[in-house]
């Protein structure tokens, strides 16, 4: 027996003598694969092997059925990518999978619309899978608890103009519901809770004169909208780019980035049409867009995430609209060729 490697054992074919007995058979033992699974955190659920592990490993093409249970599952990395519970794998090379069973991740859409999510400890990448695709024509907008219901939902827009929300169930699509009306051109920046009344509201910018406007939501069904500031026209380099609740009181403000040179403002909103314009100290630069919001490393604040033209990722650690430092993810390295960041949770 020959060990070539921790996680794959293949039996070498015995050696044959020139003076064997005439008639003497020589069998080749077959290809054998070891399959190693583990969960993150450690402990936190179970992972059935169907069937059994042969502790040689597994003949060469055996198809297993690996199926996690025991808390809230989210999705297999490693050696397959996907939120399916059971999954499939054939063993045709040594295989390493974990099952993840936390909510900590970043959403990624691709220019395909692919969907795909990191699965991270603060700022340490774990692992990833693959989500279910809305398809070219819908672009993430954001990742939003709609409903109520503990787990992140999903926010589309398609490219004319009509919104969605999906929800899910820990990374699993559950339902699909189109939101009001078309906004026309007015573009969806993000969601939070401008009424106070508890749940997420849209926030709309016109792609032109720049008004802002809002959609008041009972969960996923749209009541209204508002508009913000007497829907009076805003300055043309300053776009919407995401909204979070920068000083703690409970209702939506609204992050702007200043298209000319990159320079961050936040409005902290007082009812519709009161508000404190706040530029932020640091200028990330025009190279550098923010494509999210969310909160990273552990001290319950959102954190603003920014993608570089390059595809390179990193984050501002954030007290309210004030900057506590910042971290490269990826390990500065630029994500693949038409990536982008569209939510986090």
């Amino acid at each position: 027996m020959n060990q070539l490697d921790p996680l794959v054992t293949t039996l070498s074919t015995p050696t044959t003598k020139t003076n064997k007995t005439p008639g003497m058979v020589v069998t080749k033992e077959p290809v054998r694969f070891v399959l190693s699974t583990a969960t993150y955190p450690n402990g936190a659920g179970t992972i059935s092997i169907s069937p059994g592990q042969p502790t040689n490993g597994f003949t060469s093409n055996t198809v297993v059925t690996l199926t996690a249970s025991g808390g809230t599952f989210f999705g297999w990395s490693g050696s397959v990518s996907d939120t399916a519970n059971p999954i499939h794998i054939k063993m045709d090379a040594k295989k390493s999978v974990v099952a993840f069973y936390i909510d900590s991740s970043l959403i990624w859409q691709n220019s395909k619309g692919s969907l795909a999510t990191w699965f991270m400890d603060k700022t340490n990448f774990l692992g990833a899978t693959g989500l279910k695709s809305p398809g070219v024509d819908w672009k993430l907008i954001a990742a939003y608890d709609f409903d109520r219901d503990g787990f992140k939902d999903f926010l589309f827009q398609h490219t004319a103009g009509r919104v969605a929300i999906w929800t899910m169930k820990a990374n699993d699509f559950s339902t699909s519901v189109l939101v009001g009306s078309s906004p026309g051109t007015w573009k969806a920046i993000g969601v939070g809770d401008f009424d106070g009344d508890g749940y997420g509201d849209i926030l709309f910018q016109h792609p032109d004169d720049k008004r802002l406007v809002y959609w008041r939501m009972n969960g996923t069904i749209f009541i209204s909208a508002v508009n913000l500031n007497e829907g009076k026209i805003g300055s043309q380099a300053w776009k919407a780019e995401a909204v979070s609740d920068f000083n703690n009181d409970g209702a939506a403000d609204i992050l702007f980035q200043n298209t000319n040179d990159g320079r961050l403002a936040a409005w902290i909103l007082n009812g519709p049409n009161s508000f404190t314009a706040s530029t932020l100290a640091h200028n990330p630069g025009p190279n550098w867009q923010v494509v999210s919001l969310g909160e990273i490393n552990g001290d319950g604040k959102k954190d603003i995430f920014f993608q570089n033209m390059d595809g390179r990722i990193a984050v501002w650690f954030m007290d309210g609209p004030a900057i506590l430092g910042s971290c490269a993810l990826n390990k500065g390295q630029p994500v693949a060729t038409g990536w982008r960041l569209g939510g986090s949770k």
